[in-house]
């Protein structure tokens, strides 16, 4: 479990006081340290934006 807190203030200096929508993805740097050949890996908890699997407002919030 993770519990990330991100002040107001800075989507505000981003988007303005009106902001009405935050877009988040999390990526997770993966290393198996008993199989050296394996190499690292990245897990996504949304497809990641850069590549044709993403799916376009994925990780979208909407501020009520």
């Amino acid at each position: 479990d993770t519990e990330v807190a991100i002040p107001i203030s800075h989507f505000v200096k981003k988007q303005g006081a009106d902001w009405k929508r935050l877009r988040i993805n999390i990526c997770a740097n993966d290393h198996d340290a008993t199989d050296p050949q394996r190499g690292r890996s990245q897990i996504w908890w949304r497809p990641d934006w850069r590549t044709d699997q993403n799916i376009p407002g994925s990780g979208t919030f909407e501020r009520n």
